[in-house]
């Protein structure tokens, strides 16, 4: 598929998957861009030019968004197969948590689970540790060089979320879910051994990757409940909720001041962005996307228990971007809540987005099956726009 239809100077590239792809990452020299796909398959990208580097195959679903460690350098990444999407979605299997050489794509070892991973994992502080959500019910931490399991903490329900390191690295911080209907928590577990500090139970499922103020005291976290709730994070207790109109399955982004929150909610139709006091938990502002009625019906059924794309910030923190059901990959004023920009793909965007440092290029996967690479700044870039690299 060539973007005929993208606005010159947009598109900086674009690498074709065999599914839906997944949320991108850059290499800690930003040379390289990892991305998982649904066609079974991990990809290192030339960050320049799009074109493949590498490929490892794990044989089923990559829906996990790779860490990278200095160490090696080594990526951590899960997979796994089966219907993810919801309740009654169907069975998934054959889970295993991979550790990969960055450089050439070789296993270095593989931790197998028995359900699929889709949660991102985190590193320790100092690297020799990597804690991952399980589906199987499990917060686990393995030595991150040879892959044996230090300690496992069971969860009241699947464990669908990413886990969050508190500043000092003593806490992870992760939710779960329980049966539909049921409530489910987020919880606060001492990384030396496993036992849980605490556990806070919000009203629906605790997808989301919880994200921290920037002086640590208070976790936010959303949930399908359709709320957004900021906790203290030394005893679990409530501070605020702020109610939307869909349920929040991702992590948050935080101002880089900690005066506010922004968090996608995923609707019916449609994907909310919101902005947030961090300290009141009153809305300061929300953002619609245009109608994408006509373009949802496009979807498959199964897309109404998708994910939902995690807003990012510009390194200066005057942008958010975040994709949406209605094709597009936004950028918003994150001051306002004015529409700056966005790129069309060709299907639903419920990829989390990257950025360099210098907050020049976006990257971010599509259903489409694509990832996108995309000028922040278009009016800066008048380039010919080149079809897809291919397998």
């Amino acid at each position: 598929m060539c973007m005929s239809d993208v606005a010159a100077g947009m598109l900086k590239w674009s690498f074709t998957t065999g599914n839906w792809a997944r949320s991108p990452v850059l290499s800690l020299d930003l040379s390289t861009v990892y991305v998982g796909s649904l066609d079974d398959h991990l990809y290192a990208l030339e960050a320049a030019t799009g074109s493949k580097k590498w490929d490892f195959n794990t044989g089923f679903w990559v829906d996990s968004t790779p860490v990278i460690s200095p160490v090696g350098p080594t990526i951590y990444v899960g997979s796994g197969e089966g219907a993810v999407f919801g309740p009654g979605s169907g069975p998934v299997d054959n889970g295993t948590f991979y550790a990969i050489e960055a450089a050439t794509g070789k296993k270095k070892w593989d931790a197998p689970s028995g359900i699929l991973i889709s949660s991102s994992p985190v590193l320790s502080l100092d690297g020799s540790t990597v804690f991952v959500g399980e589906r199987s019910n499990y917060l686990s931490a393995y030595d991150a060089v040879n892959g044996s399991k230090r300690w496992a903490f069971q969860a009241n329900g699947p464990v669908w979320s990413s886990p969050t390191l508190s500043a000092d690295g003593s806490v992870v911080y992760i939710g779960s879910l329980a049966d539909p209907d049921d409530d489910s928590n987020l919880y606060a577990i001492h990384t030396a051994t496993g036992l849980k500090q605490w556990n806070f139970t919000a009203g629906g499922w605790v997808v989301g990757q919880p994200a921290l103020s920037p002086d640590g005291s208070t976790v936010y976290v959303g949930a399908s409940d359709n709320n957004l709730y900021a906790v203290d994070a030394a005893t679990g207790i409530m501070r605020w909720s702020f109610a939307t109109w869909g349920r929040i399955d991702r992590k948050l982004a935080i101002s880089p001041g900690g005066t506010t929150v922004y968090a996608v909610s995923n609707g019916p139709s449609t994907d909310n962005l919101y902005a947030v006091d961090a300290a009141t938990g009153l809305k300061k502002w929300s953002f619609l996307p245009d109608d994408p009625s006509s373009r949802r019906s496009l979807q498959s059924a199964i897309v109404q228990w998708s994910y939902s794309s995690s807003p990012v910030l510009s390194p200066d923190g005057s942008t958010v971007y975040f994709g949406s059901q209605d094709f597009h990959l936004h950028a918003v004023d994150a001051a306002t809540g004015s529409k700056m920009s966005n790129f069309t793909t060709g299907a639903w965007v419920a990829s989390t987005p990257a950025l360099p440092p210098d907050g020049a290029v976006v990257c971010v996967g599509s259903n489409d099956h694509n990832v996108y690479a995309v000028w922040a700044d278009p009016k800066a870039h008048d380039t010919t726009i080149p079809c897809p690299h291919k397998e």
